[in-house]
């Protein structure tokens, strides 16, 4: 299921009202791209999908970005540069809690894996394949390396890599996807 190959298909036709992208997380996002790979991810691309396959919300929530090809002193120096109140959390997975003109944005740093894409690598340590899209606001398009487009589309759950064990509360959160959402849960 997993061939390496990160997938592009085009981005919504409003990106901004898409995504529902206030100007805080516009400079966010500008900022970012001006020292690395900035990609939107989590449930607001999730969300996007499900609208546009007839199945989501009618609102997007969090701003969840991933940035590749930078390191967190960078981030957190041009963003605090740019006005950003930023506070760094998270033991094991590092986010940084932003807020900016009122915009709040959760921003990891992705460290370079070498051999695969840090698409890929991003996408294969998430939950499940729904959660996994990324959207590049440069290009306007969605980045998937594990089928969650497609799964967005049938409405099913699966689980973006065998990683998904390594977390009990994932279960739970399987749970919640499939009761607001009404996937199917996938057997594997």
């Amino acid at each position: 299921r997993h061939d390496s190959t990160v997938h592009r298909c085009p981005g919504p036709a409003d990106p901004l009202r898409a995504f529902g992208l206030d100007a805080g997380a516009r400079t966010v996002l500008e900022v970012l791209g001006g020292i690395g790979q900035p990609s939107l991810v989590g449930g607001a691309v999730r969300d996007v999908l499900l609208r546009e396959a007839g199945r989501g919300p009618t609102t997007t929530g969090d701003v969840d970005v991933e940035v590749h090809g930078t390191r967190t002193d960078l981030v957190v120096g041009a963003l605090r540069a740019a006005g950003a109140i930023v506070v760094e959390a998270g033991a094991g997975f590092p986010v940084l809690k932003v807020v900016l003109d009122g915009s709040r944005v959760d921003v990891a740093v992705t460290a370079e894996s070498g051999a695969l894409d840090p698409v890929t690598v991003s996408a294969l340590g998430r939950d499940f394949t729904v959660n996994a899209v990324a959207w590049d606001p440069r290009t306007n398009v969605f980045l998937d390396a594990v089928g969650g487009i497609d799964d967005a589309v049938i409405g099913v759950l699966r689980h973006a890599s065998e990683r998904c064990s390594e977390d009990p509360l994932r279960v739970l959160r399987a749970v919640q996807l499939v009761a607001r959402f009404d996937f199917d849960v996938h057997p594997a």
